[in-house]
């Protein structure tokens, strides 16, 4: 089971069988997709390149000379100072369009491997009075790759640098792991998210994707939540098509910091 802590809106999921997909950029985490480089190896690398294909040597002083930068033709050292500087700053640039893409082509909707996160409530469920729709991730997607469990780290992915066009291959896994790492003080979020390939818009000119309804398995209720939303889900569960889906109210467990779901 995954959860999306939301406000009373996301009622839209049950309602309307759709999960809303968000732009990476338009997240609150401004290092989202963000990357280092391996700097401190990128001239060994270089150098490597260069011993064990010497007509790679060839090539990069022509292309160097077709982009103006100027190096000492009689030093191997100076020509892999160049390169390096040269390729850090084309996988910086290279690493941007990526990025660029993906927020015009991937949502994301995000959610938690837990219900009962208390900060979770607090800052993405309107102060305890919103919900957590519980999903059955199984039914939601037969494929793994749409799924992910963020990774928390203090360290950026660090990219390696090459002058040998040949180990582009080598970046791929550096790649998909960006896409999945969050600096630790993110860690109580739990996070998993579902990606989504943005297709055309909605009337209201955001993204969704449809899902099942046998994915929708639970819905609990903030400790705040009022009447109204407590009314709104009872006559979800007693649709005919969520015939399986259970209905929690959050409660404040009597001796420790923890919250407790009773059905209801």
């Amino acid at each position: 089971m995954i959860y999306r802590y939301c406000t009373p809106a996301g009622f839209d999921i049950p309602l309307n069988l759709r999960l809303r997909a968000s732009r990476i950029y338009e997240f609150n985490d401004p290092f989202e997709l963000a990357f280092g480089i391996q700097t401190e190896t990128a001239g060994d690398n270089v150098k490597k390149d260069f011993e064990e294909g010497l007509e790679l040597l060839t090539q990069w002083k022509v292309k160097l000379k077709e982009q103006n930068i100027s190096f000492k033709e009689d030093s191997i050292e100076d020509l892999i100072e160049k390169v390096v500087d040269f390729q850090i700053s084309d996988l910086r640039r290279v690493v941007k369009l990526f990025r660029d893409q993906w927020n015009e082509t991937h949502g994301v909707s995000c959610f938690s491997k837990f219900p009962d996160i208390i900060q979770m409530w607090a800052h993405y469920a309107d102060y305890h009075k919103g919900i957590v729709i519980g999903l059955d991730e199984k039914v939601l997607t037969s494929n793994p790759e749409e799924l992910a469990d963020i990774i928390y780290d203090n360290e950026f992915i660090r990219i390696p640098v090459f002058a040998n066009p040949n180990n582009i291959a080598l970046y791929e896994p550096y790649i998909k792991n960006i896409l999945h790492r969050k600096e630790e003080r993110w860690g109580y979020e739990k996070e998993v998210r579902v990606y989504i390939n943005l297709e055309e818009k909605s009337l209201d000119g955001r993204f969704y994707r449809d899902i099942p309804a046998e994915a929708v398995k639970e819905i609990y209720l903030g400790l705040r939540t009022d009447e109204t939303t407590e009314i709104i889900a009872k006559e979800i569960a007693n649709r005919e098509k969520y015939k399986h889906l259970n209905v929690f109210k959050m409660t404040v467990h009597p001796d420790e910091y923890k919250l407790v779901p009773e059905p209801i």
